[in-house]
């Protein structure tokens, strides 16, 4: 995918990370922040802005336990997974979930080593300083870039973002997985059938069959059951979810 910086809607960008605890703005997004998906777009952005590559670097550090990895493969291919895979690397040196090493994997590096900020590579002096005191973290990954700083006076705290975002509470109870994509999906959206919950979370249909029904033999959730199923959060585990985190 080819993109300028026009293309990106910068201040967007900056909301939902905001959202997700960055004090770089009073403007905070109003819905719910996809952190995959927003994980993903940023890989492409921030070769454009490097305060955004500073940011990510920062949030995958301190909020790799949070991640759902399986989401992060699935849509990886959208975004640049040589930066990723440097900014997952560099997680883990600064005391990351080492579990980063199973996305790693699936990222490649780019075939010839290039600037990874993109307005540099048109000015001689800098390209050749970035390749001169390029990281080896990038370098790896076929990328010149001599920044890897992180943000630790510019960040909330982690009750803050965990507030705003009910779908990381739910994952710091209950565990990244399945599980936890399920309750957090229907606690916004409801009467849905297997299909429906299975394309809504990004699980295989046979995947989200069976814990469904595991669910709702514990009584979390109701399937009220005509021709097909129809799955919703019992009253007392969206009573529940809803006040957490406490």
């Amino acid at each position: 995918m080819e993109w300028t910086f026009n293309d990106i809607d910068i201040g967007k960008l900056y909301a939902k990370w905001a959202k997700l605890g960055w004090m770089v703005t009073d403007e905070i997004y109003s819905d719910d922040v996809d952190v995959e998906a927003l994980i993903i777009e940023t890989t492409t952005a921030c070769r454009y802005d490097g305060r955004l590559l500073k940011w990510l670097m920062t949030w995958v550090r301190d909020y790799s336990d949070l991640l759902n990895k399986k989401r992060l493969m699935r849509l990886m291919d959208h975004g640049d997974t040589a930066v990723l895979g440097a900014v997952l690397e560099i997680a883990i040196e600064a005391g990351g979930e080492h579990n980063l090493k199973t996305v790693i994997a699936k990222c490649r590096p780019h075939p010839k080593a290039q600037v990874l900020l993109v307005d540099m590579e048109d000015n001689p002096l800098l390209r050749e300083q970035e390749k001169r005191n390029g990281q080896r973290a990038f370098r790896h990954w076929g990328l010149w870039c001599s920044m890897l700083e992180f943000y630790e006076d510019a960040k909330r705290t982690r009750i803050w973002v965990l507030e705003q975002n009910r779908i990381l509470a739910i994952r710091a109870l209950f565990g990244v997985g399945m599980r936890s994509e399920i309750l957090g999906y229907l606690l916004e959206k409801s009467g849905l059938d297997i299909k429906q919950l299975a394309v809504g979370v990004g699980y295989a249909y046979s995947a989200v069959h069976k814990e469904a029904g595991n669910l709702v033999k514990s009584g979390f959730i109701e399937d009220r059951t005509g021709k097909e199923h129809c799955l919703a959060l019992s009253r007392r585990t969206r009573k529940y979810l809803m006040k957490i985190p406490v």
